[in-house]
């Protein structure tokens, strides 16, 4: 197994400076940026405390102790937080939960000294929010369950369908599995939509935060005639921002993530109470508690040769299952070959499955000495060449693999593939036919030299082994040294052929039955290959930006593009601009005041002053009328903001939630219409990811991530337009802040989008005992993911300490501007200074959110490009066949069967076809 990488992480050497400012990722995005994209092999390796064996071998036995102290309920998360540590887990978490404290403190004395208790009201409203959301989390999780569970099915049904797809093409069975299909999915976008509906009203809360604690605090201090100004409204908003966005918004986030960690630890727990099985582990005694491994019993007790001991009295799956094996005694030597016949369904090859430990017994004893090979009915082909297949884990010994294929006939199969052994099969061997893949699952046996073989029906025997073969060759049985005929799931006889013959007319009567049975299964084989090689002609590497037309047909799905376009700008445009327009009347109202309070230091000389300075002039009912008409006014503007924010939500989410189901709805409709050869030269597991991952990715993923990234971007683009509006000269900030966001972007989002696609690119055996093999592959491509994953967030953090850059520098020239106009043209008001610092300030972290949110949204939009992609493949013919063509209404009058100059290829691309140009005719 190669080594996950061969580039040494240079977290390790690099100086503090360096490390801390990430910049030994520089030569990563550099070569990013020459080479066009980056591949495994460019990549960093994973640091050693994070190498998936280390983890895997804690974690087993953190859950192993788990069990041992609670075998009735263990618990996962407590085992995996003490193989990851607490402080790794809890990093993130732990310093949210310690800033949000401090920060709400912070809250609480700067705001006394203007509000005095009014600050209560602030902080109750943010404690609020945080308590309900254990209710939302309940009802999510609640949700999310179901919806898990109707994906759970759908994807089931799917996967059944691939598999049998010449079942279903056979009896025309397309339209009743779209049907199935097109409910099943109909269920699970209820429920979504249920989920989002739940989340849009979790939303008017959270994200409305700002507007509706304003309210609570000046209705308050409107109503007991309290005192408050610019200075209350510009510290207010500043800190009020920065709390939402710690102990609201990023609590959110934590209770979402814990919700998915929840529901995905439980079906992992569920998975890992799973019994195993105990193939290496044999029952001495009836006694549970007498159980020795094979390899720690008494030496006296071991064989110097093989030898297979059964006598067996009963077997099943579970503990109380019907069916049961009973009562079957033999033993053999080496030479011996002992066949097993019997009806279809009476336990032949559970009996094998019992010698290799898959199936349990719970009486009797079993003792299988030396190594052993199980070949079963079903060929198990895996995704390499044939070649590897045949080693499967052990070294290369060319002669011995030549005696292996002459054995097996496969060295004439050889010859007539392009590539030879070295070919690729794909996965369950999609590129063989029935021949040569049971040959090469007989190969592989042949080639682990064993003591012992266990032969389900395959092609041959084996001589100088132990064999115990099931069959239903005939031809076979007089070379046997032993039968035995299994009858109602127990052994009914047991000999050689002649003893068995002789006397016993049943037995007779048996073998006439499976000869019969076999002539009427024969069928003629087709072809060496099914098809040339297309494995990869779906999957072939995709440019590296996201082209427009893919926008063009997601949003064309949704809702159109015109009117999903004008939705968006409107909804979104309209929404900011009656934030803005909210905060600019309460600071208006707050400098009104602050006027009338303090009229000793009005000095009344602009037109803009005049028409204050009448303000003051009010008697007592005009003022209090006026300040009413203020109050009323912005609750009528906080009202229109929570609706607005509500129907953007909903507006967008079933924007996306429409499209998704539109696009799982076409590309299953193209995928059960595509031709069979598409289904023998890509892997089930291939086509089912883009119903797994890939619709997953469009409708859990993408929704939020547009969203999100649509309202930074309105926020960020209404900012800098009021902040120009107020003042002209921030728009030379304006551009040098611009110009660092692009050149950050464009050092930051092709490495990045390299990363997010390599993550996506990296995510009967045991009686072969090759789970180490199997591991150690599982635990590479764990590895390629984790080094991905790992470069993925210090990139992260590279662009947003990156950001921060730009966004201070922004602010700083924001603010010298605004003191130097104020100070220059007198011009500049208390309420244009207080938006203007506010909404600046606002942007620090608005900005690298917002070019993060770009970047993931291209990253995620790759799921609905290979939807598309799907969503264009080649089609059958349709099933309505042209008037001419069609059976006339007397047919069938004839039992007959013409075929006049037909030629048949299994695909377009085969040079030459299977049947020429034939003409024959079948009479009745």
């Amino acid at each position: 197994m190669p080594s996950s990488s061969n580039n040494p992480n240079p977290l390790l050497q690099v100086n503090h400076f360096s490390r801390f400012f990430h910049c030994w990722l520089s030569p990563l995005m550099t070569k990013s940026r020459k080479q066009g994209t980056l591949h495994l092999d460019d990549l960093y390796g994973v640091p050693d405390y994070l190498k998936s064996t280390l983890l895997t071998n804690k974690l087993e036995e953190n859950w192993l102790d788990e069990i041992k102290r609670c075998p009735r309920n263990p618990n996962l998360i407590r085992a995996t937080l003490r193989t990851m540590g607490w402080k790794l887990i809890l990093l993130g978490l732990l310093l949210i939960s310690l800033v949000a404290p401090l920060q709400i403190i912070a809250v609480v004395f700067l705001l006394w000294h203007f509000v005095n208790y009014v600050t209560f009201i602030a902080i109750g409203y943010t404690l609020l929010l945080v308590l309900i959301q254990p209710l939302f989390s309940r009802l999510f999780l609640h949700l999310r369950t179901e919806v898990l569970k109707i994906i759970d099915e759908r994807v089931k049904i799917i996967s059944e369908i691939i598999k049998s797809m010449r079942i279903v093409k056979m009896y025309c069975w397309e339209s009743a599995f779209k049907r199935k299909i097109r409910h099943v999915r109909t269920r699970e976008m209820i429920k979504t939509t249920i989920f989002r509906m739940c989340t849009c009203i979790e939303m008017i809360l959270s994200q409305n935060y700002v507007s509706i604690t304003f309210l609570m605090m000046y209705g308050t201090m409107w109503l007991f005639d309290m005192k408050f100004d610019t200075r209350v409204f510009t510290l207010s908003y500043v800190l009020l921002s920065y709390t939402h966005q710690s102990c609201v918004n990023y609590f959110n986030f934590a209770i979402r993530d814990l919700l998915n960690y929840v529901v995905a630890q439980k079906r992992i727990r569920i998975f890992l109470l799973f019994d195993e099985s105990e193939r290496d582990i044999r029952l001495l005694s009836t006694s549970f508690n007498n159980i020795v491994e094979i390899d720690k019993i008494d030496e006296n007790l071991v064989k110097q040769t093989s030898e297979v001991i059964c006598n067996l009295k009963q077997a099943q799956w579970e503990k109380n299952e019907k069916f049961s094996l009973k009562n079957i005694i033999f033993d053999a030597h080496p030479g011996d070959l002992i066949c097993i016949i019997g009806p279809v369904g009476f336990g032949k090859s559970s009996l094998l499955q019992t010698l290799t430990g898959e199936i349990t017994y719970f009486d009797g004893k079993i003792r299988l000495y030396g190594s052993f090979c199980y070949v079963p009915q079903e060929s198990w082909i895996f995704s390499s060449s044939v070649k590897n297949n045949i080693l499967f884990g052990k070294k290369y010994n060319s002669k011995l693999f030549q005696r292996v294929a002459r054995a097996t006939a496969l060295d004439t199969d050889f010859v007539q593939l392009s590539h030879g052994e070295n070919i690729l099969v794909g996965d369950q061997g999609v590129m063989l036919s029935g021949g040569p893949k049971a040959r090469v699952n007989m190969a592989r046996a042949l080639y682990r030299d064993a003591d012992i073989y266990l032969l389900d029906d395959p092609l041959s025997a084996v001589d100088a082994k132990i064999c115990i073969l099931v069959t239903h060759q005939i031809q076979f049985l007089q070379d046997a040294t032993k039968i035995i005929v299994l009858d109602n799931d127990e052994m009914a006889q047991m000999g050689t052929y002649k003893e068995l013959l002789i006397p016993s007319p049943s037995f007779a009567q048996l073998l006439e039955d499976i000869n019969q049975h076999e002539q009427e299964q024969q069928q003629q084989p087709v072809s060496l290959l099914n098809q040339q090689s297309m494995i990869d002609s779906i999957n072939s590497e995709k440019d590296r930006t996201v082209k427009w037309n893919v926008y063009v047909l997601y949003l064309r799905s949704g809702v159109g593009v015109i009117l999903g376009f004008l939705l968006i700008i409107i909804i979104f445009t309209t929404q900011q601009s009656i934030a803005i327009f909210s905060n600019w009347w309460l600071a208006a109202w707050s400098n009104d005041e602050s006027r009338r309070h303090y009229e000793n230091s009005i000095n009344c000389m602009t037109v803009q002053d005049k028409k204050i300075d009448r303000l003051y002039r009010m008697n007592d009912i005009e003022s209090s009328t006026y300040r009413y008409r203020r109050f009323y006014i912005f609750c009528v503007l906080v009202f229109i903001l929570c609706f607005l924010i509500f129907l953007r939500t909903v507006i967008s989410q079933l924007i996306c939630l429409n499209a998704g189901r539109v696009l799982h709805n076409k590309m299953f409709k193209q995928i059960i219409r595509c031709p069979i050869s598409f289904f023998d030269t890509n892997s089930v597991g291939r086509i089912l990811n883009r119903f797994t991952s890939d619709i997953a990715a469009m409708d859990e993923s993408l929704p939020m991530t547009v969203f999100d990234f649509l309202v930074s971007l309105s926020q960020v683009l209404d900012t800098i337009v009021l902040v120009i509006f107020l003042n002209p000269w921030s728009f030379i900030p304006a551009i040098i802040a611009a110009s660092g966001m692009l050149f950050v972007r464009y050092r930051f989002a092709p490495c990045s989008r390299d990363l997010k696609r390599l993550v996506g690119t990296t995510r009967i055996i045991r009686s072969y005992h090759a789970e180490n093999i199997c591991s150690e592959e599982f635990h590479y491509h764990l590895d390629n993911n984790t080094r991905v994953n790992y470069l993925i967030a210090t990139l992260n953090r590279w662009s947003a300490m990156r950001f921060d850059w730009v966004s201070i520098i922004f602010i700083a020239l924001i603010i010298v501007l605004a003191i130097i106009v104020r100070i220059s043209q007198q011009q500049f008001s208390a309420v244009e200074i207080a938006l203007t610092l506010t909404y600046s300030l606002n942007l620090m972290g608005l900005f690298q959110w917002t070019i993060r949110q770009s970047v993931e949204v291209e990253t995620q939009m790759t799921s609905v490009e290979r939807i598309l992609e799907y969503c264009s493949l080649e089609q059958e013919p349709s099933n309505q066949l042209s008037f001419k063509y069609r059976s006339p209404a007397n047919w069938p009058s004839q039992g007959r069967i013409v075929f006049k100059n037909v030629s048949m290829s299994h695909s377009k691309e085969l040079n030459s076809p299977l049947i020429g140009s034939s003409s024959y005719f079948i009479n009745n």
